[in-house]
């Protein structure tokens, strides 16, 4: 890295321009190391992913980080394969999803024909009493719930928190206090049942990394990253990035749930992430397509499995310019997803029907 600041660093300032970037991008197209077409836009995307400063160069320290971290990455991909939540409760369960016995075989395929360096699988893991669950908000009684209604919930809030129904949405109290809104599901996937289990047709090798997600009774984790809120995280970015892992492909239930925020807060961690639709089971129309929006406006790309050989052929330009794309933008969305949740004191419409993980 030292050597290629150097080289490019033709005013000898010790930082790298926008015009000494483009040379060095120049380089790597004409050595047909990409053939993605540069153009002034790109360069600035590029730049600005790397200038953490907002100096409009950068320095070696900048270009460490981002070595060490997303660009890095890009450059030399190790790519994994995401299984989200493909468990028995989620098929033909306690919170099933339409059509989500037919993303299994998918997914078994892909993980046989395609080179992927890593295996990972993400489990919801919830405690009996989970805040997550209407039959934990219906049965225990004010104060002995394991998060409680916050007290500045909407107003209409209130008739739902006196009779709550299943699929209804509440405003419970988060570990730091903050309002966190909250569907009330089904009981699902519990510690240890026939529901947390995955599905017996999925294909997992004991080399497989494994995250448990929803293990905290009082808050949700739709993510394998992150809970709800962003306040702990699941350990697997730790695991991912152990293994060096650059390219994320995503498959699992459901997409417009856990698989959309799981692609949201892996593209905002730096990887470059790609969402398998086909591979991936939904809820209902309306959240597919907020979920879709949302993934397109944080640079994620969605594909099918037909197309997916081809993408994972991309050169290697593109590659880093995808992911200096999604670091940027969807640290943007996850930021003003978060605060508009807090301050709404809502994250989103229920369903009517199910959720889904």
């Amino acid at each position: 890295m030292l050597r290629l600041l150097s080289k490019y660093d033709t005013d000898n300032d010790g930082f790298i321009d926008e015009r000494e970037l483009r040379a060095l991008l120049s380089d790597m197209s004409y050595e047909g190391i990409a053939s993605t077409t540069l153009d002034e836009k790109l360069v600035r995307t590029l730049l600005n992913a790397i200038d953490s400063d907002g100096s409009g160069k950068v320095s070696t320290d900048e270009l460490m980080r981002a070595w060490k971290g997303w660009l890095g990455r890009a450059l030399l991909p190790t790519r994994c394969l995401l299984i989200i939540d493909v468990q028995n409760d989620f098929i033909g369960g306690s919170l099933a999803v339409t059509g989500a016995e037919k993303v299994v075989p998918i997914i078994n395929e892909l993980r046989r024909k395609l080179a992927f360096d890593v295996v990972a699988y993400s489990m919801d893991w919830h405690p009996y009493n989970h805040c997550s669950f209407f039959e934990t908000f219906r049965d225990r009684a004010h104060g002995s719930r394991p998060s409680e209604v916050h007290p500045e919930h909407p107003p209409d809030q209130k008739a739902i928190h006196e009779a709550p129904t299943m699929f209804s949405m509440v405003t419970l109290t988060a570990p730091t206090g903050a309002p966190m809104s909250q569907v009330l599901w089904p009981r699902h996937c519990v510690q240890g049942t026939w529901g947390s289990e995955n599905h017996e047709d999925l294909e997992i090798l004991p080399t497989d990394v494994c995250v448990l997600k929803g293990t905290d009774a009082s808050i949700d984790s739709y993510s394998a990253f992150f809970d709800n809120m962003k306040f702990k995280a699941t350990g697997l970015v730790d695991e991912l990035n152990a293994r060096r892992v650059s390219h994320l492909y995503l498959v699992g239930i459901a997409f417009d749930y856990c698989v959309c925020h799981s692609a949201l807060h892996s593209a905002s961690e730096g990887f470059v992430v790609t969402v398998v639709e086909d591979a991936t089971a939904a809820v209902a129309p309306d959240s597919t397509a907020r979920a879709r929006a949302m993934l397109t406006e944080a640079g994620v790309r969605v594909c099918t499995s037909k197309e997916l050989p081809a993408l994972m052929n991309a050169d290697v330009l593109h590659e880093v310019l995808a992911a200096a794309t999604a670091v940027t933008r969807a640290r943007d969305v996850t930021l003003r997803t978060m605060l508009s949740d807090a301050a709404n004191g809502h994250g989103g419409h229920a369903p009517s029907t199910s959720k889904g993980c």
